[in-house]
């Protein structure tokens, strides 16, 4: 599975860590190594029979607990969408 959130679309970002130590021991360049930036994410259900579960970044979660559907329905229409359907039939 993508580790990427449903409603913001963050995923995963590669970059490096430099080492800046200034003294004589590093003459030419600071030296890098590769890390990764991962987003926090949690499996919400978004309705009360658990048939809609969307992954989440902590930041959407307390969004969405703080304002409901209407931040779903302004962050990611898709989403919103497919919750409608679900609490329609």
């Amino acid at each position: 599975m993508a580790r990427r959130c449903d409603i913001c679309l963050k995923k995963v970002v590669h970059g490096h860590r430099k080492k800046h130590k200034h003294s004589k021991g590093w003459k030419y360049r600071a030296p890098k190594t590769k890390r990764v930036w991962v987003p926090n994410l949690r499996d919400v259900k978004l309705d009360a029979k658990g048939e809609l579960t969307v992954k989440m970044c902590m930041g959407c979660y307390r969004r969405y607990r703080k304002e409901g559907e209407a931040f779903l329905k302004r962050k990611n229409k898709k989403v919103y969408k497919k919750l409608l359907t679900l609490e329609s039939s």
